[in-house]
């Protein structure tokens, strides 16, 4: 698998994350945050990447996730979750901001709130429909207030409260079965359902990648888990984006598997910028994958 692609010649593995850390302080926005393309507003969800991206570091890449770590600070709510301007309900990102704030260790008044937070979340719950064959009454977590659990919603929740010491609580061990629920028949993970009116759904990498990664730890997904990586695995050979080999090299990773093959291929999108694509989002995934390659390096989303 992964076959026939080149390998990365002579370039320094450091010097390639080198340009791309560098990239991200360019165009960082006077706020401390960063938008998914530079010159727009910040936004939570690539700020937050940019953030661990560059978290771990020292010097410029710290200082500069620690700007965007007060921007965040500076978007939330008395309960810690992150309100937007204009919009009343709780956003989304709340929940990988969690994750963010306990991988790099800070802020701790604001990790407790936001993990009280997080357990009070509920989603809508369905009763049992005979031509959608899932429990509806398993509760994990949503985009939007009162609407139904989804995949990637519920992966960021189960990987920031497990990054947080919460592994053993009810509303994790809850959320843990409701993604063993929502398996589709290839391995991996649609958005919410895996079947719908006899039609069986077909997994993404994006979703799988991520639920796989939400499983670490629990024994009972391990034949779960094996099935969700050899979906990756086979994918990605042709299903290939930024996205998808970033979050595969990822996933891959936290489970010992051999990704020595994609790292070229991820190479290979890096702009002359030291972008991908002029994305911070896209960037700064790119930095956490390629840093797993690292010697003495921990992947960032290894629980």
């Amino acid at each position: 698998m992964f076959r026939g692609y080149p390998e990365n010649g002579n370039k320094s593995m450091t010097d390639e994350l080198t340009r791309a850390k560098n990239y991200l302080i360019q165009v960082q926005n006077a706020d401390g945050g960063w938008s998914y393309v530079a010159t727009n507003s910040t936004s939570p969800e690539p700020t937050i990447y940019a953030a661990v991206a560059m978290g771990r570091d020292e010097g410029k890449p710290k200082r500069a996730a620690l700007r965007a770590f007060d921007w965040l600070a500076s978007q939330t709510k008395p309960n810690g979750a992150i309100s937007l301007p204009g919009q009343k309900d709780d956003h989304w990102t709340s929940l990988l901001h969690l994750f963010a704030l306990s991988k790099i260790k800070i802020s701790a008044d604001l990790q407790a709130r936001l993990i009280d937070w997080a357990f009070t979340v509920k989603t809508q719950i369905a009763d049992k429909v005979d031509d959608v064959p899932l429990d509806g009454k398993l509760m994990g977590w949503s985009w939007a207030k009162g609407t139904f659990s989804w995949v990637e919603p519920t992966s960021y929740a189960l990987l920031a409260l497990k990054a947080a010491g919460k592994s053993d609580h009810p509303r994790v061990i809850e959320g843990t079965k409701m993604l063993a629920d929502r398996v589709c028949d290839d391995g991996g993970w649609n958005y919410g359902n895996h079947e719908v009116m006899g039609q069986h759904l077909t997994s993404y990498i994006p979703t799988t990648a991520l639920a796989a990664m939400a499983l670490q730890n629990d024994g009972s997904s391990q034949k779960i888990i094996n099935h969700a990586l050899g979906y990756l695995e086979h994918e990605i050979g042709t299903n290939v984006s930024t996205l998808n080999l970033g979050l595969t090299i990822l996933s891959l990773n936290v489970y010992g598997r051999n990704t020595d093959e994609l790292r070229p291929r991820l190479l290979a999108r890096q702009e002359s910028d030291g972008s991908w694509r002029g994305n911070a989002h896209l960037t700064s995934l790119s930095i956490l994958a390629l840093e797993t390659f690292e010697k003495g390096a921990a992947n960032a989303f290894k629980i």
